[in-house]
Parts: C-alpha cells; structure tokens; sequence
C-alpha cells in the first residue's frame, strides 16, 4: 500500500525528453519476457515435449510477438533459455501474464520467469514483505528501548504520541 515502483516522471525533464525521442525514433518497443526451465538435462524427453507444448501454446497467444526457441546451457546441460517478445499496448502486461501461467505449467522442471510488469511485481511485493518483517521485528525492540532510555512508561510514550499524532495528524 505504502510502497509504489513509480516515482512519475517530471514533464520536461532530461529523461523525460530521452523517452520522447526514443519513442519518435522507433515507436513503442516490444516487451520482452525472459524464461528459463532447468532441473532434469536437456536431453531428457520429457522436459522437451513440456518444454516444445508450452512453446507451442504461447506463440498461439494472441499479443506475443515472437518467441525464441529453446536454447540449451552449454555450461550446465541441465537448462533452456527463451525469449518472449509482447506487443505493446495496453495489454500487454496481461499477455506476459499469461505468459507466465503457461510456463508455469511445466511440472518437468523449475521455472524461472522475469521482464517487464512480472519483475516489478515481485520486486514490490518482496519489498512490502521486507518491510512488514522490518517493522515487526524493530517495534518490540524500538520500545523496550524508549522504556529503559525514559526511564517510565509515561516519558517512553510520549516520543509515540508525538509520532502517531504527526503521521495521523
């Protein structure tokens, strides 16, 4: 609720006028969703048939561009990498959406997906999650401290009743 990835933009701005240009120059980018399946080898034929079905079905979508093939870690032997480009528009987040659903119907290995909307919704929700711990785990501490430095319980909670009547005042 507190925390939000976008800051806005300032109108006339540097950046602001780098995004206009960019945008002039070659229209609205596609957005690029990145996958990767790994556990069992690249040989096995399972992964490969879940791995081929869920490729299949996501270049059906409609609103993906493009999707590569599978390409196989040489270092490990035990990973596909792919890319999935969406058409931009206003539904494009809900396409890479189901992008991630789909992939993630693959039970022969780990999915990984990341790019564009699906990143900045982890990233958010790890964030409020962190915080909320945060707070749990200081306000105990914050008042035992505020308790032994005041020296009673009436000067302790005065620094609170400062604090709350500022933030709700």
């Amino acid at each position: 609720d507190r925390l939000v990835s976008d800051v806005g933009h300032v109108p006339g701005s540097e950046s602001d006028r780098a995004a206009e240009l960019i945008d002039r120059a070659d229209g609205e980018s596609p957005l690029t969703v990145s996958a990767i399946v790994y556990g069992p080898p690249v040989t096995d034929p399972a992964l490969i048939a879940a791995v081929d079905a869920a490729i299949a079905d996501v270049r059906a979508m409609p609103g993906v561009v493009a999707v590569t093939d599978p390409v196989p870690s040489t270092a490990t032997g035990r990973a596909f990498g792919m890319r999935i480009q969406v058409a931009p528009g206003p539904d494009a987040d809900a396409t890479a959406h189901a992008v991630n659903d789909r992939l993630h119907r693959i039970t022969t290995g780990t999915v990984v997906v990341s790019g564009g909307g699906l990143t900045a919704q982890e990233f958010n929700q790890q964030a409020q999650s962190d915080v909320r711990r945060a707070e749990t785990l200081s306000t105990p501490v914050v008042l035992l401290l505020l308790l032994f430095v005041f020296g009673g319980l009436t000067a302790a909670g005065l620094p609170l009743l400062i604090a709350v009547a500022g933030v709700g005042g």
